[in-house]
Formats: C-alpha cells, structure tokens, sequence
C-alpha cells in the first residue's frame, strides 16, 4: 500500500532532517554533535514510550485512523521547527511529539498491511513499508543542495506530510481480509518470540540509526564538502530502498526464514559500520546503510507472524526496540565522537550491530531445533 510507505516516510522525515542538516543547525542553536545525539535520542524515547501503546491504539480505532492522525502531529512538528524554533528547548519539545506521532504511525502501518496483503507477498509488502525509511534520508540528503536553508527543508517536509495525511483513505482495513489465510503461530509464547526480535532490533536499530544520521558529518569529517556527503547519503539511502524489497522478495520465496535473513543483513551491515572509520566510505556506506539498515521490514514481518492475533501490538514491540536503539545509540556515539574521534566510535556501533546478528541468529536456530520456522 503506497499509503503506509508515504506514512513512514512523513514520520522518519523529522530525525533524518536534523541529522542530515545538523551542521547548519548546530550553527544557529548551538547545538555540537552530543548535542544533535542528545535530540535524536529524546526523538526515539518518545517513540519507544509510545510505541506499544500506540499499537494497541491501533489494533482499536484501525490502521487508516492512526496513520492520519499520526501523519498530521509529523507535519505539525516538522513546521513548528521551521517557523518557531529560536532555542534548543523549543526544539526537543517537538522532537518528542513528532516521535510520539511516529509510535502511531508505524503500528498502523504493518496492522494495514497484515490485514490486506496475502501472506505470499507480505514479504515485499513489508520490504515496500520500510523502503520508506531511507526514501526519508534521501530526501533529507537531497536537501543539502536543493534547498536554501534548515527551516524551509523542514517547512517543506510539514507541507509534505500533510499532504499524505489528506491521501489516508478511511476504512483502510475495516475486516481482515478472509480471503488471506493467516500465519501458523510459533509453538513456543509469541510474546518471548517477538521479544527477542525486538531484543536485536535494538543493538542493531541504534548503530543503523548512527550510520544514517551521523554519515554526512562523518564524512565532512574526512574532508568530503557538503553536496558530496549530501550525494553520499543518497546514494546510500538507494542502495537500502533496493535492500529492503530484495531481503523482502527473498523473504516470500523462502518462508520462515526471516529471522535468519535478519541475522545476515545484521552481520554484513556491521562489517559496513566498521569499515566506515578509516576504510573506503563509499563501499562502507553501502553496506552500513544498505545491509545494515535494510533488514527492518524482515523484523517487522517476523514480529507479526510470530504473533497473527495482535499485529499492530507486535510491531509495536520492534519500534519500541528499534526506538530504544535510537535513542541510547546517537547519545552514545555523539559522546565518543567528541571524546575519541568518528574512527573509534563507528567500531563501536559496529560491535553492537554485530551482536545483534548474535542474538537473532541463536533465536533462528533454537527455533529450527524446536520445529519452528528460523
């Protein structure tokens, strides 16, 4: 559903902004780079906070009502931070509620696209939802060298948003569609099962949020100039899109086999963040943003199999993971920066992605022992 693609997009919009333009902001508020770690992080706690009440909200009121509502408090913040922002503390205060409206937006999201989608394409139905995730930092890269100015780009994302909010048709999934046979649940509880996904997303969420957000200062640091980092970050931010729906392809091809996929996308994307210190960034980035940052729709679609019942509940729990990630990982790596340089920190960030790949992949296997799809 292009709806719920173009409803992430909207949500993710606001952190890779602020990441993306962070040096010309840091210049106008004062904001250094543990300061930039700081808001991303107070983004993602919000959203973490929010995330699995916001699935039980949608599980309630539908997909169609909680992605518009959550689309509409994304536009108002992006333009809040545009046209009102002077200081930092009116800044993280429309970082939280624009990641509060993400924890509504992305649960909607995969409720709308289990209910309506055929379980042999749900897959690629889910590589599409998160393709829209690094189609938001191609944007955010994009407007280096398109756009005159912080505030407009995020004046220009507010407009955006709510212009997909309008296109949000009603009754987006008012009856599972019971022509769409529905997952075999896992033998062992569905809660640990999701649990455990949501246990990886979280080391791994937080270094690919660090890959994004911090690639075009990181490459700045390395004496790339602006509209070439900008390029850089999209043209990382396609390879992930192409990612996302291949390992989604792949993952209707070979069914049961997300979570082994997961750990792979995991080990390969860690291998890229390590490479991005001192190594050649081009091929770096690929892989860190690519790999690394291309496995959510795999997490997501083992989230909602795992536990058919309450979809949005479900992927609630790997955004509060993905979110819990995101908000220790940017505090934590924009700390080291400034204390032991970009090399030293992207090993780091590597290490937590690499034990994520650890802990999905010991999952996959001791549910292949037990009987269970990996």
């Amino acid at each position: 559903m292009p709806v719920v693609a173009a409803g992430l997009v909207a949500a993710m919009l606001p952190v890779f902004l602020l990441g993306t333009l962070s040096p010309r902001i840091g210049a106008e508020l004062g904001l250094s780079e543990a300061g930039v770690g700081l808001a991303l992080s107070i983004f993602f706690t919000a959203a973490a906070l929010s995330a699995v009440p916001g699935g039980r909200v949608a599980d309630r009121i539908g997909a169609g009502a909680a992605l518009r509502v959550g689309v509409l408090a994304a536009a108002a913040a992006m333009a809040g931070v545009g046209l009102a922002v002077t200081g930092t503390a009116g800044l993280l205060v429309l970082l939280v509620g624009a990641g509060a409206a993400l924890g509504l937006v992305d649960p909607g999201g995969s409720r709308a696209l289990s209910a309506a989608v055929p379980l042999r394409r749900q897959g690629l139905a889910f590589g599409v939802k998160e393709a829209s995730v690094p189609t938001a930092s191609l944007l955010a890269g994009a407007s280096l060298p398109l756009v005159v100015g912080w505030r407009a780009s995020f004046v220009a994302g507010g407009v955006l948003a709510a212009l997909i909010a309008a296109a949000v048709p009603r009754g987006l999934d008012a009856s599972r569609a019971r022509s769409h046979p529905r997952p075999p649940a896992s033998s062992g509880t569905p809660a640990a099962a999701v649990f455990a996904v949501a246990a990886a997303s979280a080391l791994g969420g937080g270094a690919a949020v660090v890959g994004v957000t911090f690639l075009v200062p990181a490459a700045l640091d390395r004496g790339w100039s602006e509209p070439a980092a900008g390029g850089l970050l999209v043209t990382a931010s396609l390879t992930g899109i192409a990612v996302r729906l291949a390992v989604g392809l792949l993952a209707d091809r070979r069914p049961g086999a997300e979570r082994t996929l997961l750990a792979v996308a995991l080990l390969l994307g860690a291998v890229g963040l390590a490479g991005l210190g001192t190594g050649p960034l081009l091929t770096a980035a690929l892989l860190a943003v690519g790999a690394g940052w291309g496995w959510t729709g795999l997490a997501f679609l083992a989230a909602v199999r795992l536990d058919p019942d309450r979809p949005a509940r479900a992927a609630g729990m790997v955004l509060t993971g993905l979110a819990i990630g995101g908000a220790i990982g940017p505090a934590g790596f924009g700390w080291i920066v400034t204390r032991a340089g970009f090399p030293r920190a992207w090993l780091l960030a590597a290490a937590a992605m690499a034990a994520a790949a650890l802990l999905i992949g010991v999952a996959a296997h001791r549910a292949r022992q037990a009987g269970d799809p990996g």
